[in-house]
C-alpha cells in the first residue's frame, strides 16, 4: 500500500486509515492511490490554476478494478466524488519527461489534469495502473501511456528502498518479455476461496495498533520461501521436461523417415493413378455412349408406336358395323389407343411432319367415329325402347357401348353446336322417359280400375275391412315392381354415360331428371284417386311407401326425391282422415231416447283403430300413426263425458260406455293406447260402484234403522256386550225387528231394485257386453247386499251372545233370490 505524505512531506499514518476507512465503507480494498491537486486552465490567458486537494485511488471490489476520486471530509472521513472502472480509462499521460514533473492527465469521457504532492508517489500510482492494465485488460482495449520512461521511474524506485511495486526497464527487450512473464506468473488471478482467505487475514488484523513495517516484513518473509520452495519444484521437474523432449526429438526423426518413404511411393503411384485415371474416363465415355443411345431407341419406339395405328382398329372407328361384338371390341380397344395418341410428344418430335399428319389423321377419325357412333346409338335406343325388349335384354344390350358413350364426353364440337355427348344423353333420357311413364301409367291405371266404388269416410264394417286389406296387398305388388323398375333404370342410365372420374357430370344429372319427369305426377294422381275412394287408404299407401324409400340406395336419389313427395301427400291424407273422424265423434248428437245405451261412435272408434292396426304389422315407425290414434282416443273419452252430463242417469252412461271403450282397447292391445284403457276402467268401476249403492239404498229400512242404531252405540264407547240391555236395542225390540221384515219382502225389495235399477236404466241392446253389463251390475249389487247381510249377522253375535236370535232369511235363499230375478 503506497503510503500518503502530508503537505509538509513528512510520512504518517494516513495510509493506514485510508485503507481501514475504505474497507469499514465497504469501497474496496486499495491496490494504489496518490494525493493530488486538479489542474484546470484559467480562461484565455492559458494560466494554470489549482484546485482543491484529493485523492485518486485504484481499488479492488467484487472482482473489478476501480478508479476512485476520494475526498478528505473536516471530519476525517473519506467520500467518493466520482467512479470509473479501470476498462473505461482510455488513456494516460505523463504530460513531459521532466525528472522533477509531478504532473500526469487521465482520459475517461473527457481528459482531467492532476498534481500528485511529490515525484514518487506519482511514479509509484502510475506504474500501478501500467501494471493491472497489462493484467486485466486485452491488448486491444488497454488504455494508451504518452510521455513516460519506465528507466526513470525505475531509479527513483531503486532509491526508495523495497517497494510493493517495481517497475520494469524498458531498454532491455528481453529482459522485458522475461519479468513481463514472470510478474503474469506471479500476479496470479484469485480464486473465490483465496480471495476469501486474504479478506480473513486482513479482517483479523487490529490495523489501529499493527506496525504495517512488521507485516510488509513477515509478507516477505513468506514469500521468500515460497518462491524457493517454487525454484525447487520447477528444479525436479526440469529432469522430466528433458525426458520429455527427448522422445518427442525421437518421434520426429521417425516421421522424417516415414516422410522420405511416402515421397518415395508417390513418385511410383504417380504414373498408376494417370493410367488410373484415363481408363475411368474412357469407361464414362462409354457409359454415357450407352444411355444415349438407349434413349434414342426409346425414342424411336416411341414415335414408331404413335405412328403406328393397327388397321383392325381403323377399319372398326371407319366403317364396322357397330352391332357386331367383335367390331364393339374393336372400337373399344380403337378408342383407347386414340387416347395415347393424344398426349403430347416431345417439342422436337410435334414438329415433324409425319407426327403433324398422324395427328390430323388421328382426329379426323376421332369426330368421323363419334358423329357415326352418335346416329347408330340413337337408333339402336329407339329399337329398344319401343320394341317389346325385356327390360334386362335392352340394358345389357346397351351396356356394350358404355366404353364408347362414356369417351363421347372428350369429343371437342365447334361451340355452336350442342356436345355429341349431350345430345347422346338427351336422346337416351326422352326415349326412356316414355318407355317408363308408359310402363306405369299402365300399372296405376289397372290399379285404379280394381279400388271399387266410394265409401263413407267413417265406415269400419267387417266388408270395409277386407277390401282395404285387399287393397294394401294390390298396393304392395305394385309398389314393389315399378319402384325396382325405376331404380334399375335410373342406376342403370347412370352407369352408362358416368365415367368414375366425373360421377356429377351435368348432362347425366339432366338425363337422369328427364327419365324420371311425370312419374311423380302419376304416382299422385294415383294417391289422390285411392284417397278419394276411400280414406282410410291413405294408411296402407303411407306406409307402403316409406317401406320402399327406406330401401331405395343412394345411386337412385331422383327416385327417392318422388317417393318422399308421396309420402308426404299420403301423410296429408291420413292427417284428414283423423281430422274427419275427429269431427265425426265431436259432432254426434245426444240421442232423444230415455236411455242413451251405448254410444254410436264408442264402437265406430273400435273398428277405425281395427282398420288401422290391420296394415301395422313389422312397422317400426308409427309416430304419426300414433298421434292420429290419440286424437280420436281423446274425442271419444271427452264426447262420453260431455254427453252424460246432459243425461238424468249420468253415472248410467259413463260406466255403461266406458266399460264398452275398456272392452274394445283391452282386445285390440294398442300400445299407445293403454293409457286411456286405463282411464276407462276406472271410470266405469267409479261410477258402476256409485250406482250400486244409489240403486240398493235401503231395501229392508226397518232393519236398516235397528243396526244403525246399534253401530252408532258401539262407536260412541258402548261395550257390545251390553247393546242388549239398552230399552231401544233390547232382544225383544231386535225380535219384532225381525219378525217385521219376513223373506218374501227381501225377494220383493230385491226385484223391485232389479226392475228399477238394472233393466229399466241399463241398456238391453243385443250387441257385445251389453247383457253381460247387466248381469255384471246385478252381481255388483249381490255383492252389496250379502255385505249387509253378514255385517248384521256379525252384529247379532258380538251384541246378543248365546240368545240364538236369528234373520228370517239365510244366504242360501238371499243366492237363489238374485238368481230367480236374473237368470244367466
Amino acid at each position: 500500500m503506497p503510503e500518503i505524505d502530508d503537505d509538509d512531506g513528512n510520512n504518517n499514518d494516513g495510509g493506514v486509515n485510508l485503507h481501514r476507512a475504505m474497507l469499514e465503507q465497504g469501497m474496496g480494498r486499495i491496490l494504489a492511490a496518490v494525493q493530488v491537486k486538479s489542474v484546470k486552465q484559467a480562461g484565455k490567458t492559458g494560466l494554470q490554476r489549482k484546485g482543491h486537494k484529493s485523492l485518486v485511488c485504484l481499488v479492488l471490489k467484487e472482482e473489478k478494478i476501480w478508479l476512485h476520486k476520494v475526498k478528505v471530509e473536516k471530519d476525517a472521513s473519506y467520500s467518493i466524488r466520482s467512479s470509473h472502472t479501470l476498462n473505461q480509462l482510455l488513456s494516460v499521460d505523463g504530460i513531459n519527461s521532466r525528472p522533477d514533473n509531478k504532473q500526469f492527465a487521465l482520459e475517461f469521457e473527457r481528459v482531467t489534469r492532476w498534481q500528485a504532492d511529490d515525484v514518487n508517489t506519482r511514479s509509484r500510482f502510475l506504474h500501478a495502473l501500467w501494471t493491472y492494465s497489462n493484467r486485466f485488460i486485452e491488448p486491444e482495449l488497454r488504455p494508451a501511456f504518452k510521455n513516460l520512461t519506465f528507466s526513470s521511474l525505475d531509479e527513483e524506485d531503486e532509491g526508495e528502498g523495497d517497494q510493493p511495486i517495481t517497475f520494469i526497464p524498458e531498454s532491455d527487450s528481453s529482459s522485458d518479455e522475461e519479468e513481463k512473464t514472470e510478474v503474469e506468473e506471479y500476479h496470479l488471478d484469485l480464486d473465490p476461496e483465496q480471495q476469501a482467505d486474504i479478506n480473513e487475514v486482513l479482517t483479523d488484523q487490529d490495523w489501529t495498533s499493527f506496525d504495517a513495517d512488521t507485516l510488509s516484513s513477515d509478507l516477505s518473509k513468506e514469500l521468500e520461501q515460497l518462491d524457493q520452495a517454487n525454484i525447487v519444484a520447477i528444479l525436479h521437474s526440469n529432469r522430466e521436461v528433458n525426458a520429455v523432449l527427448e522422445e518427442i526429438e525421437v518421434a520426429l526423426e521417425r516421421l522424417e523417415e516415414v516422410a522420405i518413404v511416402v515421397d518415395a511411393s508417390l513418385d511410383s503411384v504417380t504414373p498408376v493413378r494417370s493410367s488410373v485415371r484415363r481408363v475411368i474416363e474412357s469407361l464414362d465415355n462409354i457409359d454415357t455412349r450407352s444411355n444415349n443411345e438407349r434413349a434414342l431407341r426409346d425414342e424411336v419406339s416411341k414415335l414408331t408406336e404413335y405412328l403406328n395405328f393397327p388397321r383392325e382398329y381403323h377399319a372398326a372407328l371407319a366403317t364396322g358395323v357397330l352391332s357386331k361384338p367383335t367390331v364393339i371390341e374393336s372400337c373399344n380397344k380403337g378408342i383407347a389407343a386414340l387416347r395415347i395418341k393424344e398426349k403430347n410428344l416431345p417439342q422436337g418430335l410435334e414438329d415433324m411432319d409425319e407426327v403433324r399428319q398422324k395427328r390430323s389423321f388421328f382426329s379426323t377419325l376421332k369426330k368421323s367415329f363419334a358423329e357415326r357412333f352418335e346416329n347408330f346409338f340413337s337408333t339402336r335406343v329407339l329399337e329398344l325402347t319401343q320394341g317389346n325388349v325385356p327390360s334386362q335384354s335392352r340394358r345389357n344390350d346397351l351396356e356394350q357401348y358404355s366404353f364408347m358413350a362414356q369417351w363421347l364426353k372428350e369429343v371437342k364440337t365447334p361451340s355452336t353446336l350442342q356436345p355429341l355427348f349431350d345430345r347422346v344423353c338427351e336422346t337416351y333420357g326422352g326415349y326412356l322417359n316414355e318407355l317408363i311413364k308408359s310402363k306405369v301409367s299402365r300399372a296405376c291405371k289397372k290399379f285404379k280400375e280394381n279400388l271399387g266404388p266410394n265409401r263413407p269416410k267413417t265406415a269400419t264394417g267387417n266388408e270395409e275391412l277386407l277390401a282395404r286389406e285387399t287393397f294394401a296387398r294390390s298396393l304392395e305388388a305394385m309398389l314393389s315392381e315399378e319402384l325396382s323398375f325405376l331404380v334399375k333404370e335410373t342406376i342403370f342410365a347412370k352407369k352408362l354415360f358416368t365415367p368414375p372420374s366425373n360421377e356429377n357430370d351435368k348432362a347425366v344429372q339432366t338425363m337422369l331428371r328427364a327419365v324420371v319427369s311425370g312419374i311423380k305426377d302419376i304416382l299422385c294422381v294415383l294417391v289422390d284417386n285411392a284417397g278419394a275412394v276411400d280414406m282410410f287408404y291413405y294408411v296402407p299407401m303411407m306406409l307402403r311407401f316409406q317401406k320402399h324409400e327406406k330401401n331405395i340406395p343412394a345411386e337412385a336419389s331422383n327416385i327417392r326425391n318422388i317417393v318422399n313427395k308421396c309420402i308426404q301427400k299420403t301423410s296429408t291424407g291420413f292427417d284428414s282422415l283423423v281430422s274427419a273422424w275427429v269431427s265425426y265423434v265431436s259432432d254426434c248428437k245426444t240421442p232423444r231416447k230415455k236411455l242413451f245405451g251405448i254410444l254410436s261412435f264408442v264402437d265406430d272408434f273400435a273398428g277405425f283403430v281395427e282398420n288401422i292396426e290391420c296394415h301395422m304389422k313389422e312397422v317400426e315407425d308409427r309416430g304419426r300413426v300414433n298421434m292420429g290414434l290419440v286424437n280420436v282416443a281423446t274425442a271419444v273419452e271427452e264426447k262420453i263425458l260431455a254427453i252424460a252430463q246432459e243425461s238424468k242417469y249420468e253415472e248410467v252412461v259413463l260406466f255403461e260406455n266406458f266399460h264398452r271403450l275398456h272392452h274394445h282397447l283391452r282386445n285390440l292391445k294398442v300400445e299407445c293406447l293403454i293409457s286411456f284403457r286405463t282411464t276407462a276402467k276406472a271410470k266405469y268401476t267409479e261410477n258402476l260402484q256409485s250406482h250400486v249403492q244409489t240403486m240398493l239404498g235401503r231395501p229392508l229400512p226397518a232393519l236398516y234403522d235397528f243396526f244403525a242404531g246399534v253401530e252408532r252405540l258401539i262407536q260412541s264407547g258402548t261395550p257390545a256386550q251390553e247393546v242388549g240391555y239398552q230399552m231401544a236395542f233390547s232382544k225383544q225390540e231386535l225380535k219384532k225387528v225381525i219378525e217385521s221384515c219376513p223373506a218374501r219382502d227381501v225377494k220383493k225389495a230385491l226385484e223391485n231394485v232389479y226392475k228399477g235399477g238394472v233393466e229399466k236404466l241399463i241398456s238391453g241392446e243385443d250387441t257385445t257386453g251389453s247383457n253381460n253389463l247387466r248381469l255384471m251390475v246385478w252381481g255388483h249389487i249381490q255383492k252389496e247386499f250379502m255385505e249387509q247381510y253378514q255385517k248384521f249377522v256379525n252384529l247379532i253375535q258380538q251384541c246378543y251372545p248365546g240368545s240364538d236370535i236369528q234373520l228370517s232369511f239365510n244366504s242360501e235363499q238371499i243366492q237363489s233370490y238374485f238368481t230367480n230375478i236374473a237368470p244367466n
